[in-house]
């Protein structure tokens, strides 16, 4: 698991001690993604926040004449998810979807509270 990324990409912020460190990368869960494939669809509920370590992922939304908007994409080292639907509990208005094979780090709203 490439947590040692998250962790060099949280110390440019703040410090963490080893023990702050080992509880950060315990409640981390390594998932591969392939291309095209959806961590958060619209309308469903985002129960995890993606710290990707590999690939490019994407989050957009269709308007209502069936256009699409992308509104973020995520490359190595960065967050992604539908935040509102992840922080809130609620169903996402944006879907989020691999643009290519990628390996992202989940943190689980459990793991989070």
């Amino acid at each position: 698991m490439k947590s040692h990324l998250l962790i060099e990409t949280l110390e440019n912020h703040i410090h963490l001690s080893e023990s702050d460190k080992k509880l950060i990368v315990a409640s981390l869960k390594e998932r591969k993604v392939k291309k095209g494939q959806f961590l958060v669809h619209e309308g469903a509920v985002s129960r995890c926040t993606n710290f990707v370590t590999e690939g490019s992922i994407r989050t957009y939304f269709i308007d209502l004449n069936g256009q699409e908007h992308i509104v973020q994409f995520a490359i190595e080292g960065w967050w992604i998810s539908d935040l509102n639907s992840f922080i809130m509990q609620t169903p996402a208005t944006f879907n989020v979807q691999a643009i290519e094979d990628s390996t992202v780090l989940e943190l689980s709203y459990e793991s989070l509270e």
